[in-house]
């Protein structure tokens, strides 16, 4: 075997490997909740009007995709990540090639290991699938995509259009990444101009208009879909009036809470990130829209992060990993052809095994616990497992294990918190709005809430611990009134209370 194929191979064999030790990773609220929308849409129940979140349809989508091709379950959901991220790196490699932008071509086939491979090292069961990780690969190819259609020269109206259909795939992912496209968008422009002689006719006609084109292909299928179940106004309310709604009465996070996450993410992708400061150095002719994009990738990236005032959870730093990887690797290009020339080579030793060490323990620190319960295969390892990396698991099971007997009443339920109840007690959730983030919840969202349990007649409410308090519940009125006049609490445990219809 020669050099370039032993690189080629063993870059995705190490990519894969490393995604295959996943598979059988547990479920965290956010997953739990994600796959139990996917399963209700699968069901026939309709997003936003039979079962709600804030959320842009990309990640329930996503998760339904997943269902349907591997199954509704911790093995389906993590293998469909997994081919998604084999067809990103798969992409990467390919158009990394055809812009040319290494003076050695074989770099190329490291990009998987510096994205998707630092990736899975680094990964947790709460960071997988979540939209800043995941949007990675649609944003790549919106910001990648138009320049190879540039410096092609032929078919570009052709090769516009996919990328303005990736344009809009991020934006079902997250509306708050708006402003990422947006700056990108001028970006390209100004590049697009030496093009076309400076014609800003033919930019429109050749660049803009079929990105255009592209990019109203979803969003047109999505409105088709939301007249067609007579939801526009909900849509219209999630996206644009409850958002404001929510910033003007829930507490925001403090500065230093941002800070303290930017610096956590700081050490996790520093080794990443110092060969990413070596791609810097090796602007030139061939690269500097590709560096361009993904310097404005990382800037607009972080003020979105900055944005996000209710949360700073560790995941949206996940928005960074691919322009991070992107640079890295034309960083490996710059050492690489420096040591070429006999010069910087301490220093590409330095950079590649620091990289390598810290991710390499990183991924290391995942293989004692497949061992010891062998590589999770069969049932019982797999509900060890389960509960090492979630200890969740265990306790909500013994909490939910009255709900699979004969003597309970079959139906939906409902949890004002964690959604693995509903996963692994195998029922729905019985009212439209999410109980997962009730602190996100407005005045109008409680009583909205109340009338749908009332409604629906759910016969088991649960709420965890830090919702039965008396204070909590006498600031939300409307549920606190239902649960007194309509029901009894049938159980307590140190996880929560457990409520059943007074007629029961």
């Amino acid at each position: 075997m020669d050099k370039q194929k032993a690189i080629i191979y063993g870059s995705l064999v190490v990519v894969i490997l490393l995604g295959l030790i996943h598979l059988n990773d547990p479920f965290t609220g956010d997953q739990a909740f994600f796959i139990l929308f996917g399963q209700m849409m699968d069901e026939g129940f309709i997003p936003y009007k039979d079962i709600w979140d804030v959320k842009q349809p990309g990640i329930y989508l996503f998760y339904y995709a997943a269902g349907k091709v591997a199954g509704f379950s911790e093995w389906g959901v993590h293998f469909f990540e997994l081919i998604y991220w084999a067809l990103f790196a798969v992409y990467g490699v390919w158009i990394l090639k055809k812009l040319e932008v290494f003076k050695n071509p074989k770099v190329a086939w490291f990009f998987p290991l510096l994205t998707v491979g630092v990736y899975y090292a680094i990964m947790n069961p709460h960071k997988f699938t979540q939209v800043e990780g995941l949007v990675g690969f649609p944003l790549f190819v919106s910001m990648t995509l138009p320049f190879y259609a540039l410096e092609k020269g032929k078919n570009v109206f052709l090769i516009q259009l996919p990328a303005g259909l990736f344009f809009s795939v991020v934006l079902f992912y997250k509306l708050a990444f708006l402003p990422v496209l947006g700056l990108y968008a001028i970006y390209l422009t100004h590049s697009a101009l030496p093009s076309f002689q400076f014609s800003w006719k033919k930019v429109l006609q050749y660049v803009w208009l079929p990105i255009i084109l592209g990019n109203v292909i979803l969003p047109t299928w999505f409105m088709l879909y939301v007249l067609s179940n007579d939801i526009l106004s909900l849509v219209q309310n999630t996206y644009f009036e409850i958002p404001f709604t929510i910033i003007q009465e829930v507490n925001q996070k403090d500065f230093s809470v941002f800070l303290k996450a930017t610096l956590k993410a700081m050490v996790i992708f520093g080794p990443l990130g110092l060969m990413a400061f070596a791609g810097l150095l090796h602007l030139n002719k061939k690269n500097k829209e590709l560096i361009g994009s993904m310097i404005l990738w990382c800037l607009t990236g972080m003020w979105v992060v900055y944005m996000q005032k209710f949360s700073y959870w560790d995941y949206q730093f996940l928005l960074f990993l691919v322009p991070l990887g992107t640079l890295a690797t034309i960083g490996l290009d710059f050492f690489l052809d420096r040591y070429n020339q006999g010069r910087w080579r301490y220093f590409f030793f330095v950079a590649v095994l620091t990289m390598a060490a810290a991710y390499g323990w990183f991924a290391g620190k995942k293989i004692p616990p497949l061992v010891k319960y062998k590589m999770a295969i069969g049932n019982e390892n797999q509900i060890e497992f389960h509960n090492y990396h979630n200890p969740a698991y265990s306790r909500i099971q013994q909490e939910v294990a009255f709900l699979k007997s004969p003597e309970s009443i079959p139906g939906p339920i409902y949890v004002g918190g964690n959604p693995l109840y509903y996963h692994l007690s195998g029922r729905f959730q019985g009212a439209a709005i999410i109980g997962w983030s009730f602190e996100l919840l407005t005045t109008e969202l409680w009583s909205e809430l109340a009338d749908q349990l009332d409604e629906g007649n759910v016969p088991y409410i649960f709420l965890e611990i830090g919702y039965t308090d008396p204070r909590f519940l006498e600031e939300r009125p409307a549920l606190s009134d239902l649960l007194r006049n309509k029901y009894r609490l049938m159980r307590s445990s140190e996880e929560g209370n457990w409520y059943t219809l007074k007629a029961n």
